[in-house]
């Protein structure tokens, strides 16, 4: 009896074992009395042995000439360019010659008035014998103001002259300062060259290196 027990009862179990594999297979395929599918069935799980004893994923052919680099692997980026400035150099040369065209004009009218001066003095020394006291007194007052002015004629020029050496002094310097402008543009372009070639290099190291990586892996 306890045999034909347990025979039994290992029927049973592969009754339902067959019934519960026809009920998985058939679970995609709509029966008659339910238009619906029933949800399709989740794969058995793995255990945490079998999914550390899984092969590694391989790369794709296309991809093998290419791959994939991790990102603190590759060279940063380069720096964004520096947006073009006015050159102080060149605006101070421009203040620098109209301020000259200014002073050329106002020396300009100041020579014609003094020579509208000095044609009216020619004129009163040849009518000198005709004047009367108080054309003596306007003839002493203007040869006052024509020596005042030509005082201050001579104050501009020497002011004049000064000014030049200060403008040739500023000239020299703002040339200076170019040249080390000049200098230090050449120092951070040779910086930039440097550092791209050194980026070149690390990205042409860093391909060689996956690359072999990639041949490695293959064989």
């Amino acid at each position: 009896m306890f045999g034909s027990r347990t025979g039994r009862s290992y029927g049973l179990e592969n009754v339902f074992l067959i019934r519960e594999y026809l009920m998985n297979y058939d679970s995609d395929i709509p029966s008659s009395e339910d238009e619906e599918a029933p949800p399709p069935t989740l794969p058995p799980t793995r255990k945490q042995g079998e999914m550390n004893q899984t092969k590694p994923t391989t790369i794709p052919p296309w991809r093998r000439e290419f791959p994939v680099e991790p990102l603190d692997t590759l060279p940063p980026p380069p720096p964004p360019p520096v947006p073009p400035q006015p050159d102080p150099y060149l605006q101070r040369l421009q203040q620098e010659a109209e301020y000259r065209k200014r002073l050329q004009e106002q020396y300009q009218r100041q020579r014609e008035h003094l020579q509208r001066i000095e044609e009216e003095r020619r004129k009163m020394g040849l009518k000198s014998s005709n004047f009367s006291h108080e054309d003596q007194d306007d003839r002493e007052r203007i040869r006052q103001e024509l020596e005042r002015r030509l005082h201050e004629a001579r104050l501009r020029k020497e002011q004049e002259q000064i000014m030049e050496r200060a403008r040739a002094q500023a000239e020299l310097r703002a040339q200076a300062e170019a040249r080390a402008r000049e200098e230090a543009r050449a120092r951070a372009e040779a910086e930039a060259r440097a550092a791209a070639r050194a980026r070149a290099e690390a990205l042409a190291a860093a391909e060689a290196r996956a690359q072999a990586e990639a041949r490695a892996k293959q064989l």
